[in-house]
């Protein structure tokens, strides 16, 4: 495990800063649908960052460079979903989780837990189906969140 796996950080804080900093007048107003283009905004931001990382995997070959699309959306996803308990304090989960992972996520060397997620190969679609799952419930839990907590 290395530094390269916590590159998706920067990435999920900047999409949780994004959450937090609405235009009160816009949101106020019941017609407008403004969690639909939150959630656009986070899928777009996945897709992008599942692009970026495929290219850099491709240019210099390192399997955690394709893996950071992945690993964005399984941080983000663990973000919404503490999002709507804990209000903004959900943006030091991600981090929280790298450190648990770095800590306690793997075995010896070669071999990591199955709950780590992270450090998985490119190849685990036990992985891939993780952070698949948990990104779309965070981003359900978004759009049925009554209100967000600040």
């Amino acid at each position: 495990m290395g530094v390269a796996l916590a590159a998706p950080i920067p990435v999920v804080a900047t999409m949780l800063y994004c959450l937090t900093s609405p235009v009160c007048h816009l949101e106020e107003a019941g017609f407008r649908r403004y969690r639909v283009y939150d959630v656009i905004m986070l899928s777009v931001s996945v897709c992008v960052a599942c692009l970026i990382g495929a290219v850099a995997g491709w240019a210099a070959p390192s399997q955690s460079a394709f893996a950071a699309g992945r690993n964005v959306a399984f941080l983000a996803g663990l973000a919404l979903v503490t999002r709507v308990f804990i209000g903004v304090g959900s943006s030091v989960v991600p981090v929280a989780w790298l450190i648990t992972v770095f800590m306690t996520g793997s075995l010896m060397p070669d071999q990591v837990r199955v709950w780590a997620i992270i450090p998985d190969p490119v190849t685990s679609v036990s992985a891939l189906a993780a952070s698949a799952v948990l990104f779309a419930v965070g981003c359900l839990m978004h759009l049925m969140s009554r209100k967000v907590i600040s």
